[in-house]
């Protein structure tokens, strides 16, 4: 993912969100995935 860049994680994040949201509006998944978009050290320290 490291090689993709932000831009493409982030969409992917978006799908798993969406794909977790069809199953049931409120899920945990959808949750974890949520706060990995808004999570500051994932982007600066991961990516």
């Amino acid at each position: 993912m490291k090689k993709s860049g932000r831009a493409a994680v982030e969409e992917h994040i978006k799908e798993c969100i969406d794909e977790a949201r069809e199953v049931r509006l409120n899920t945990w998944q959808a949750a974890v995935y949520e706060s990995i978009l808004e999570c500051e050290w994932f982007w600066n320290e991961y990516l």
